[in-house]
This record gives structure tokens, C-alpha cells and sequence, in this order.
């Protein structure tokens, strides 16, 4: 039975590290260790933590002043001794099946990642959605890459897959408030040689009223663009025939944030606003020949953009953004 490293940034998480811990803990698959990445949280999750590492052999703790999930992953990375990684979020559980289904997938067909289905529940643990996975195995380099790149039956959550340790060779994490997950795993994808999606939903993700999409909106999530610019890059250099894709990902999130600011109380908006429609006519391409592939909210939030900004941000407030 082959090690499973389970990295877990933890950052003001009292209310619900102790259930995503348990859940752990009663995995029907046995052989984990579970490293906890204190980021310098300024509640008693620390205290949760070390309560926790005393009681268990296979938890072992970190703690470090606050930088964010994605220096926190990375310093779990440098622990893990594992053959196999995972990420879970402090905020989410799993089924006691998660890493039984995972590995059983992944040595089954021999391959490099394996994804599942979640489900997305509230802080009451009342159900949101189920987001379904088809099954489905994906062979090669290129196809494995392009899978991910195309965005079809495949996440930008780092959290509900099973990775090979190899993979993090060379793997840069960036700075980033969102759209960090999706810069890690483009790259992980373009290591690849295969690649399997299980329809089983093991996951459980908790939208709290702190997470970053549930706030107000704020200059953060800016960053989505900027991963987008990155991905961009990366595909130019690694992959140039997806680069396509990811100039669609630059103006759909150009087009969101333009919306999302042009109706906050962002100081200074206009500037940021104006940075937007700058992204958006840099990358988009009429004849850009991935259009069609990519989602229908994506595609007729790109179309609107281009014939008016503010007809946009006015729809996608009422409308789109529901």
C-alpha cells in the first residue's frame, strides 16, 4: 500500500478543521500522512492542530506566518515523503471511500491524476449542487494538456484529484488570490501521460460566507486575469496550439471583473476597469478558432463584452452572474 502525502494549509479554520480532520482519519485507506500547514491563523486553530499532531502519529504540523494557500502547499510539498499527493481545503470533508476510489482508479490504469466528482454544501451541510464527472481516460501529452486547457469534465480545484509525486518537478506556484489552483494544475497536466475521471462524488466542498466568492468583491480577484496571462505564457512556450484557450480565459475574466467592479465601492475603479477592457482587446482574436469549444456562458459573455462593456456589467449583474 503506497503512501498518500495529504497537504492542508490552515488559516483561521476552528470551525471546521476538526470535521475535515476526522474525515481523514476514518479513511477506509490507511496509509497517509496528513501535514498541516498552520498559516499563521490568529484564532485556535493552531491549538486544534496540535492537539490533533499529539494524538496521531501521522500528522505532523508546520507552523509559519501568513503568505497565503499557495506557499503553504508548496512547504507541504517539501515535507511530503509520499508516493501519491493530495490538497484538501480546511473547510471541506471527504467520504471515507476518497482515497480507497483514488488509488484503486490511478494504479488501475496506470495513470498520473485521477479526478472525481464533488459535491458543493453549505455551512449547515445542506446540499448546493452535485457536480458530476463522466467517466473517462485520456492518454498522451498532448491530449492530457488540452484536456485540462479545454475545460471539459475536468475542474480548476486542485482538491478533488490524486497526483503522482513526479509531477511536481519543475512546478512553479504563483502568488496569486485566484486562479492559483488552475496555474498549478495546467502545469501538472502538461506532465501528464494520463489521466483518468472517475463519475464517483467523494469530495465535499463547503462554501462558507468567508470564502472569496461569497465576499463582496474586491481587487483580489483581479488575480483570475493574471493567472490567465500566465497560462497564456505558459502555453505559448510549452504548448502553442492551446494557447487559444486561454486567451478565451483572459477575456471571460476581464469581462467578469469589469462587471464585478463597475458595481462596487472599489476606490479608484475606473483605473481598474480600464485595466480590464486593456486585457480583453489584447487577447481577444475574432477568429481565435477554440470559440466554439469553450462553454456557452464563456462565449456569450465574450460576444456582449465586445459590442458593449456596459450593456455587459448591467446583464451579468442580473442575469449571468446568477
Amino acid at each position: 500500500m503506497k503512501m498518500i502525502s495529504v497537504i492542508i494549509p490552515v488559516y483561521n479554520a476552528e470551525k471546521t478543521i476538526k470535521k475535515c480532520l476526522n474525515s481523514l482519519i476514518s479513511q477506509a485507506y490507511k496509509n497517509l500522512e496528513i501535514i498541516l500547514i498552520n498559516d499563521g491563523s490568529t484564532d485556535n486553530s493552531k491549538e486544534i492542530c496540535e492537539d490533533y499532531e499529539k494524538k496521531y502519529t501521522n500528522i505532523i504540523l508546520v507552523s509559519k506566518q501568513n503568505e497565503g494557500p499557495g506557499k503553504a502547499r508548496q512547504i507541504g510539498l517539501e515535507k511530503a515523503t509520499g508516493d501519491y499527493i493530495s490538497f484538501i481545503d480546511s473547510d471541506d470533508y471527504i467520504d471515507e471511500n476518497f482515497y480507497n476510489k483514488l488509488v484503486n482508479a490511478l494504479e488501475k490504469n496506470d495513470a498520473d491524476i485521477v479526478e472525481c466528482g464533488y459535491n458543493i454544501i453549505d455551512e449547515n451541510m445542506q446540499l448546493i449542487k452535485e457536480c458530476k464527472m463522466k467517466l473517462e481516460i485520456i492518454e498522451g501529452k498532448k491530449d492530457c494538456i488540452r484536456h485540462y486547457a479545454k475545460n471539459d469534465n475536468t475542474t480548476n480545484y486542485l482538491c478533488n484529484k490524486l497526483y503522482k509525486k513526479g509531477l511536481f518537478d519543475n512546478v512553479s506556484f504563483q502568488t496569486l488570490f485566484a486562479g492559483e489552483d488552475a496555474c498549478v494544475l495546467l502545469q501538472l497536466y502538461g506532465n501528464a501521460e494520463k489521466v483518468i475521471v472517475i463519475p464517483d462524488n467523494l469530495y465535499y466542498y463547503v462554501q462558507t460566507t468567508t470564502s472569496l466568492c461569497r465576499k463582496p468583491y474586491n481587487l483580489k480577484r483581479n488575480d483570475s486575469v493574471q493567472a490567465g496571462i500566465f497560462m497564456y505564457d505558459y502555453c505559448q512556450e510549452k504548448c502553442p496550439e492551446n494557447c487559444e484557450y486561454y486567451a478565451l480565459y483572459i477575456c471571460s475574466y476581464a469581462a467578469q471583473c469589469y462587471a464585478n467592479l463597475k458595481y462596487s465601492n472599489i476606490n479608484d475603479k475606473v483605473k481598474y476597469m480600464c485595466n480590464m477592457k486593456n486585457a480583453f482587446n489584447k487577447y481577444y482574436d475574432k477568429k481565435n478558432k477554440k470559440f466554439n469549444e469553450v462553454s456557452k456562458f464563456r462565449r456569450n459573455l465574450i460576444k456582449l463584452f465586445k459590442i458593449s462593456p456596459e450593456f455587459t456589467s448591467l446583464i451579468y449583474k442580473k442575469v449571468l452572474k446568477k
